[in-house]
C-alpha cells in the first residue's frame, strides 16, 4: 500500500490535521461570541441607549468585549442614537502606554468616553448620580479574575454599591478565547501585552510576567509577547504584585 491510496500524502495529512484542529478553534470561538451576543442583545433589548454604559480599563478583556458590543449597540439601535457610554477610571499610577490605548478606543470607536481619577466605587456613585437613568453596566470580566468565579452572567451590584445589572458578556471565555479573538479578528490592544504584560493594573502593581522572560544569545533579558501564555489561564495574573 502506497501513500497514494490514502485521502491525503503523510505533508497533506498534517495539513487536514492542522486544518480540522484550526476548524474545531473557530467553531469553539464562533459559539462563544454567538453566546455572547446573545447575552448582549437581551441586554439591549430591555433598554433604551442611555439606559446602558460598559466599564473600559484598556485591557486585553474590555477590549474585547467593546469590539462586539459597540458594534451589536450600532446594530440594534442604528446611527441616530448616542454613542456607547463608557466608563474608564483611572489608576492613581497608570501606564502611558493604557492612557495612549484608551484614548485611540475613544477615536476609534467613537464612543462617549467618561474618566474618572478615583476609586471605582466613587467613579460608579458619581456616574449614577449625574445619569441617574443609566440601569445596566456592561464588564468584561472573566470567571478566572478576582472575585469573579461565583458571578452570574447578568446580576445586580453588591449591596452597597450604586445599584444596577452588572452585564458579563465574557465570563465564561478563557485567555485563549480572548486572544483567539483579537487575532482572529485583526483588533488592535494595548501595547504593553507586546513587551511581557498579561495582566494590567497600575505601574505600581503591574510588573512583566516571568513566565515570559527570556535571556537573549548576548544575555540581555527580555520578554515574549503576552499570547504566548494563551493556553495557560493559571499564569494571568503573575505579573500583579
Amino acid at each position: 500500500t502506497t501513500l497514494d491510496n490514502f485521502g491525503c500524502s503523510e505533508l497533506n495529512k498534517m495539513k487536514c490535521n492542522l486544518n480540522d484542529s484550526n476548524g474545531a478553534l473557530k467553531k469553539h470561538l464562533d459559539a462563544k461570541i454567538f453566546e455572547a451576543e446573545e447575552i448582549i442583545e437581551k441586554c439591549l433589548s430591555q433598554f433604551q441607549p442611555n439606559e446602558v454604559f460598559m466599564s473600559f480599563n484598556g485591557g486585553k478583556d474590555c477590549t474585547v468585549l467593546l469590539h462586539i458590543l459597540n458594534r451589536v449597540y450600532n446594530i440594534k439601535f442604528g446611527s441616530e442614537a448616542p454613542p456607547l457610554l463608557c466608563l474608564y477610571v483611572r489608576t492613581e499610577d497608570p501606564f502611558p502606554e493604557i492612557e495612549h490605548f484608551v484614548k485611540e478606543c475613544e477615536n476609534s470607536y467613537q464612543i462617549n468616553l467618561i474618566t474618572f481619577d478615583c476609586s471605582l466605587k466613587s467613579a460608579l456613585q458619581s456616574l449614577i448620580e449625574s445619569r441617574p437613568h443609566l440601569k445596566a453596566s456592561f464588564l468584561g470580566a472573566r470567571r478566572t479574575d478576582p472575585h469573579c468565579d461565583n458571578l452570574k452572567t447578568i446580576q445586580v451590584t453588591d449591596p452597597g454599591w450604586p445599584k444596577f445589572l452588572r452585564v458579563s458578556p465574557l465570563l465564561d471565555w478563557n485567555l485563549s478565547d480572548i486572544w483567539d479573538y483579537i487575532m482572529q479578528n485583526k483588533i488592535s490592544y494595548c501595547s504593553l501585552y507586546d513587551q511581557g504584560y498579561t495582566s494590567l493594573g497600575s505601574r505600581r502593581n503591574t510588573v512583566q510576567n516571568p513566565h515570559l522572560k527570556y535571556s537573549t544569545t548576548d544575555g540581555k533579558i527580555r520578554y515574549h509577547p503576552a499570547h504566548i501564555l494563551k493556553n495557560y489561564d493559571e499564569f494571568e495574573r503573575e505579573g500583579r504584585l
